[in-house]
């Protein structure tokens, strides 16, 4: 999908909505199976129900169905009137929000096998699953800026928590791939977790705290079970940059 500079939406946060409007409709023409918006608003824009409504009501109007990958921005930094961060509160909202129905938004159809169907991750309904064209198409809570990983004291609890969801998720995916013969999967996820990098070089950054080791490390070891494959016919628009 054809798409703004990354840096529109947070840099004027009024047309962010027309933004989104001209992605939407960019993606549609070609008449995709489905659309992958990365994000709901740039981080500059506010985390209010207001806002967070307004663009659920503008990915309804996608004319074909539309998946949602949350990003950082939607969510993790987040802080409420005293200035402290209501990171987690605010993805909980996320969740009511917009991942809710076994299905995803617009206008099309597109059944969503959700994560939340399992009663032991019940939160993590934004965790998805779906199969086009015998491919498996896997959607995962991976934010930017370092999967929402805390350098400070303490524990990583959301991190942790949703770690255990995400390393379930793509067991699950890899097994099913692997049982239904698929010829691949597309993994899709807002951070860039280097899964094609040299190891050296992130055996390097895990020291530093890097946040997107054990997701690179599962999807590595997945790859003795289901091969990258390339995508056919869906776009890709968000908040972030535009990808093919």
């Amino acid at each position: 999908a054809a798409g703004a500079d990354p840096g529109d939406a947070a840099a004027a946060p009024a047309g962010a909505d027309a933004t989104l409007r001209r992605l939407l409709a960019e993606a549609g023409q070609a008449e995709p199976a489905f659309i992958v918006a990365t994000g709901i608003k740039g981080v500059q824009e506010p985390c209010s129900d207001r806002l967070y409504a307004e663009r659920r009501e503008l990915m309804e109007s996608a004319a074909r169905p539309l998946v949602l990958l949350p990003a950082g921005s939607d969510w993790t930094e987040c802080r409420n009137s005293n200035g402290k961060s209501n990171a987690i509160e605010r993805l909980n909202r996320i969740r009511e929000l917009f991942f809710a129905a076994p299905e995803a938004l617009g206008k099309g159809k597109l059944a969503l096998n959700r994560q939340s169907a399992i009663a032991k991750f019940r939160d993590y309904a934004e965790n998805a699953y779906w199969e086009h064209e015998n491919i498996l198409f896997v959607s995962l809570n991976v934010p930017a800026k370092n999967n929402h990983y805390l350098s400070e004291a303490g524990r990583n609890s959301e991190y942790e928590d949703r770690m255990v969801a995400n390393r379930a998720w793509l067991q699950r995916a890899f097994l099913l791939a692997k049982r239904k013969k698929l010829p691949g999967m597309v993994l899709l996820m807002e951070g860039d977790i280097g899964a094609h990098v040299e190891e050296g070089f992130f055996a390097r950054l895990a020291q530093k705290k890097d946040g997107f080791t054990e997701t690179r490390r599962l999807v590595r070891a997945g790859r003795q079970v289901s091969r990258p494959a390339a995508a056919g016919r869906y776009a890709q628009a968000g908040q972030g940059r535009p990808r093919h």
